[in-house]
């Protein structure tokens, strides 16, 4: 008996330090459901925590979906806590409510809530790591039940020991047996829970079904095989991310925020697998999730390379089209309307940038006028006598820009200086006593333009991140 306890407590401490999961004279936080696999967990954390040097707090959410056995779980593990000596958190929150709330399914519902709060929990209790006890027989499932609905290499690498610094699988190299096992040589109680039981969902038809047929019928190991799968997919990934991340850098132009503009002939040039990954970047980086993600709009993104002038509307917000050589993925620009300060500086966090204004004596700037870049401006300082704002160009917006007689519609500008349609509302519009002054990085307004009766002159420049405002 003592050898099979002391093989597994090696074997957890061996994997822990493998993964480099805890640094001394930290606090984790553990989350304990009161199952098995949690309560295993604790347990060898606490038989752990002086040779890592480590503090240990239990984190427990009453998610109220099983009435009274719900709150008798609650119970248990502050008893557990209290007899191990240990600060307990725990929460309550009517996941079934929730979830209806946000539209989700009671399973996943509970696990947003849960990850909510345990999150919360940790920066209550200052902890670093949060301890999950997910083992190799949950990541023989998950594997299984991300290849019935078609993940890709990302999904089937399936659980990390360790998760964005935070989350840490202790367990994930134990199968649910060698739980088991540990819980009855150390004569350890735990909760069961029914829902566990439940074929209506997809997991345990996996686990009370699938699995054992296939440790039955093809191979006794079939969990160890999926978990070492798992595990060389997943370090395979943390690759390929760095592949991914170096070519998603060389293929994207500079662009505003909530806009990804990438080199289409770069993108062409790499292997369809990397384009396919680099495509998936950038609609994370625009602010896709979820189903906006999956291999079928990554796919009709790639179809959109060789289709100009079409625009895909890949989620709610996002919009792809290629412009020209120019692949785009955009969320619309959120309005806004700034007071400038006349001279100063002035922040539009809409655009990432900053106006810089300053005013000279027409005599001092006469001979820069011609010299002026994109990103700048030269006015009278009378156009903005009654005060000035930057906002974003409007349907209808009209002026007369310098050189011309009559007036044109804003968007005929941009469309005249092949402005691509999906970042043409990245480009904003300067009015001075209620009109067009400039269309920033375009023209200026005729009557906004320095005469030989110009006493003061305006010098506005875009600063900090200028060169994203701008499809070149």
């Amino acid at each position: 008996m003592r050898a099979s306890l002391g093989d597994l407590f090696e074997k957890v401490r061996a994997y822990v330090l493998k993964h480099d999961m805890f640094r001394p004279g930290e606090t984790v936080l553990v989350a304990v459901s009161g199952g098995p696999d949690s309560v295993c967990l604790l347990d060898l954390l606490f038989r752990l925590r002086e040779a890592l040097g480590i503090r240990l707090c239990v984190a427990h959410l009453n998610h109220r979906l099983r009435g009274q056995a719900s709150e008798a779980d609650a119970r248990f593990v502050a008893r557990l806590s209290k007899k191990m000596d240990l600060p307990c958190e725990v929460g309550v929150c009517d996941v079934g409510a929730l979830s209806r709330a946000e539209g989700r399914s009671p399973e996943d519902g509970a696990r947003q809530a849960r990850l909510r709060f345990l999150e919360e929990a940790r920066r209550r209790v200052g902890a670093s790591r949060i301890a999950l006890g997910h083992t190799q027989s949950d990541q023989a499932e998950t594997v299984l039940l991300r290849l019935l609905r078609g993940s890709g290499r990302g999904g089937l690498g399936a659980m990390r020991p360790v998760r964005d610094g935070v989350w840490v699988r202790p367990l994930l190299s134990v199968s649910r047996e060698e739980v088991g096992r540990y819980l009855a040589l150390r004569g350890l109680p735990f909760r069961r829970d029914a829902t566990n039981r439940d074929v209506r969902f997809t997991r345990n038809r996996i686990r009370r079904d699938l699995l054992p047929r296939l440790r039955r019928d093809y191979n006794p190991d079939v969990e160890g095989v999926l978990a070492r799968t798992a595990s060389v997919l997943a370090e395979e990934e943390a690759w390929l991310e760095g592949v991914v991340q170096r070519a998603f850098v060389r293929a994207r132009r500079p662009s505003p925020p909530g806009k990804i503009v990438l080199d289409v002939q770069r993108v062409l040039g790499y292997h369809l697998a990397l384009q396919r990954r680099v495509i998936r970047r950038a609609l994370a980086e625009a602010g896709c999730r979820g189903d906006a993600l999956s291999f079928e709009v990554v796919d009709r993104v790639l179809s959109a390379l060789n289709c100009p002038a079409r625009t895909l509307r890949v989620s709610a917000e996002v919009g792809v089209r290629r412009a020209s050589d120019a692949l785009i993925f955009a969320r619309p620009t959120p309005a806004f309307e700034t007071p400038v300060r006349i001279p100063g500086r002035t922040a539009v966090p809409a655009l990432g940038v900053v106006l810089t204004v300053c005013i000279h004596p027409a005599s001092e700037v006469r001979a820069s006028l011609r010299g002026a870049g994109p990103d700048e401006v030269f006015a009278d300082l009378r156009a903005f006598a009654q005060g000035a704002t930057i906002r974003n160009a409007r349907k209808g917006d009209r002026f007369q820009p310098l050189g011309m007689a009559g007036t044109k519609r804003v968007s005929d500008l941009l469309a005249d200086a092949k402005v691509p349609r999906l970042l043409r509302d990245s480009v904003p519009v300067l009015t001075g006593s209620g009109a067009i002054v400039w269309v920033v990085g375009h023209r200026l307004a005729h009557a906004a333009r320095v005469t030989g009766q110009t006493r003061q002159v305006v010098h506005i420049q875009v600063k900090k991140r200028s060169k994203d405002i701008f499809y070149e």
